[in-house]
């Protein structure tokens, strides 16, 4: 779970679950903002952009997208958002 300032993509929560999953410590994700997990690609940048965009206008949204972990490795997530 991850809950975002649409203003300017700044994490206001998350759970443990995506910490384990992108390999960040707690204190770590505070510092950063939605935008820093997603890959600089059409599968990660964009939709990212495009989710921030939705949730703005209080649609829910299904993406999957690609995200980097700490170590560089990429993940494909899945992931609903409202």
């Amino acid at each position: 779970q991850l809950s975002v300032n649409v203003k300017d993509a700044s994490i206001i929560r998350h759970n443990r679950n995506l910490s384990e999953m992108l390999g960040y410590s707690a204190d770590e994700i505070k510092t950063m903002t939605m935008l820093d997990f997603y890959t600089d690609d059409e599968n990660g940048a964009l939709k990212a952009w495009q989710i921030l965009g939705t949730i703005k206008s209080g649609n829910k949204i299904e993406v999957e997208a690609t995200m980097r972990r700490k170590d560089g490795d990429v993940v494909w997530v899945l992931r609903l958002l409202k």
